[in-house]
């Protein structure tokens, strides 16, 4: 009884903020084992699934591939499956990472999740780094959690479907599939931790991306210089191409550099360009590893159908996450047989629904009597979370199908409004944690 009164308590606290996709790392096996507790179910032979990985826990290790040691350890979505990992993924005080950290402790353990409700209970038992728990402990309550008529994890396939907790068992009641009801698919932003990436006080010292121009005497790089500071020092936000014969510009790249508040590359429709970024400091052009750090791809639109932006990212452990608005997008989300994500847009638009300011989006009706009415500038933006790095990769893809082809003006900056829908941290109330 204890123990439903402390799950429930938290549960429901915690019900409006979770929210989760599915972890990358559970269609491959993404596992750092450590000993759990010893059963004939933890010992089943190594065997996959849709949803799971079941191997011998505690007798075969793998290295999780996202992870080289525990100073990578970034996100819920990919720290290491141990005591270290734990430690660091609860102290973020963040419900959605706890969340999906036990999704990947119960997937490496061999189970399923049947009930998503039971699942945000037990981890905001186990939230936030006053709880002063052990990823032991977690491991032993999942087990629990498996055996018996109140089960609410199970092997593969054996959970009922559509899941329902029988009416003798504790039920957390309104909780249901987390997925998706925010703006990221399982992170909590920490903008006092994060570094912004700001254009205002920018200029362009070299303007020649891939050789093409404007200026053909600079390195073949576009150099933003004062986006930010870090301890103290200037930082340059330095974009290189990472097939410079490939990429192809509008005209000699005249449209490159910046555009008010914004960084802008241009793309030829029907062309790509794959980029590599990175964070240099002014003077010393050293590489300069921040902790977080966000970058807002804006005004997402196309001309009809006939030519679209596309935006191509990896994520992993530079990448944890991205904001995008929950529900009437103004772009489509698919996840590519490669492991890369593209964003595609929907909105036509045009030079009138173009955004001035990245914290300010909002509502933009149309002038002309042509097109749309209005364009809502928020659900063109695309926001990414970033940390722990120095270096990032996107590409940028202007498509076309029909007529004639011209250039496309991909707009980005850091933190933009959208970071309103990120989840914050969330400590727990005071006096909480010793009543439970």
């Amino acid at each position: 009884m204890a123990m439903f009164a402390r799950w429930t308590f938290i549960g429901l606290c915690l019900s409006s903020a979770i929210a989760s996709k599915s972890d990358p790392c559970m269609d491959t096996v993404c596992i750092e084992n450590t000993e759990p507790p010893s059963s004939a179910l933890l010992q089943t032979q190594s065997r996959m699934s849709e949803k799971s990985v079941v191997t011998e826990v505690g007798k075969k290790k793998r290295a999780d591939p996202n992870f080289n040691a525990m100073g990578d350890a970034v996100s819920g979505a990919s720290a290491p499956l141990s005591q270290a990992g734990y430690a660091s993924v609860v102290s973020m005080c963040c419900p959605q990472e706890a969340w999906v950290f036990g999704q990947r402790v119960i997937s490496n353990m061999g189970l399923d999740v049947c009930g998503n409700g039971e699942l945000s209970g037990l981890m905001g038992w186990f939230f936030c780094e006053k709880q002063n728990r052990t990823f032991e402990e977690l491991t032993n309550e999942i087990y629990n959690a498996s055996r018996g008529e109140c089960a609410w994890v199970g092997a593969p396939g054996t959970c009922r479907t559509p899941w329902e907790p029988l009416e003798s068992c504790p039920n957390l009641v309104g909780l249901s599939d987390p997925s998706n009801i925010i703006g990221t698919r399982g992170t909590c932003c920490f903008p006092s931790a994060s570094t912004a990436l700001v254009f205002s006080g920018a200029r362009v010292t070299s303007n020649n991306l891939g050789g093409k121009g404007p200026n053909l005497g600079d390195p073949q790089e576009l150099r933003y210089t004062g986006v930010g500071t870090k301890d103290g020092k200037g930082l340059d936000l330095v974009v290189t191409a990472d097939n410079p014969g490939a990429y192809t510009p509008k005209g000699n790249g005249e449209n490159n550099g910046l555009n008010g508040l914004f960084g802008t590359i241009s793309v030829w429709a029907g062309t790509s360009a794959d980029l590599t970024f990175k964070i240099e400091e002014s003077v010393s052009k050293a590489p300069v590893a921040l902790d977080e750090f966000y970058v807002s791809i804006l005004d997402i639109d196309e001309e009809q159908s006939r030519i679209r932006e596309r935006v191509y990212v990896t994520y992993g452990r530079k990448l944890v996450d991205r904001v995008l608005e929950p529900t009437d997008r103004g772009m489509t989300e698919v996840e590519l047989a490669d492991g890369r994500t593209v964003y595609e847009s929907t909105i036509t638009g045009g030079p009138w629904n173009n955004p001035s300011d990245p914290m300010v989006l909002g509502v933009v009706a149309n002038p002309s009597s042509y097109g749309v009415p209005s364009v809502d500038q928020r659900k063109q933006a695309l926001m990414f979370i970033y940390r722990k790095t120095s270096t990032w990769q996107l590409t940028f893809e202007a498509t076309h199908t029909e007529g004639l082809p011209h250039g496309r003006n991909f707009v980005f900056g850091g933190t933009s409004a959208i970071i309103d829908i990120c989840p914050g941290k969330q400590e727990p109330k005071t006096g909480t944690l010793n009543a439970l």
